[in-house]
């Protein structure tokens, strides 16, 4: 055989384990970046988790309030109304009319 087939031969051989490990370096940079979006993106929706479930927690509480509020009133107009009916000629309308 001759020589320079022998060289580039090994030159052929040489240069494609270059272009394969710089196509395994492309792939494995490629894949960190996917890993580190994977972790951004999780952070994010765990931060939303956490915003949705304090706005909810905060939803619940108003409701809470405002419910007691509302049995408050509806207790002190009924209260309201007896001492009017015992102490006045006030009379309850309905409310359809």
């Amino acid at each position: 055989m001759d020589f320079l087939a022998i060289v580039g031969g090994f030159v052929g051989i040489v240069t494609g384990a270059i272009a394969i490990l710089a196509a395994l370096y492309k792939a494995f940079g490629a894949v960190a970046e996917l890993k580190m979006r994977i972790n951004e993106l999780h952070n994010e929706i765990e931060k939303q988790g956490l915003i949705l479930n304090g706005t909810k927690e905060r939803i619940e509480h108003v409701g809470s309030r405002l419910s007691t509020a509302i049995k408050d009133n509806s207790r002190a107009i009924v209260e309201i109304e007896g001492w009017l009916t015992k102490h006045t000629e006030f009379e309850r309308r309905s409310l359809r009319e």
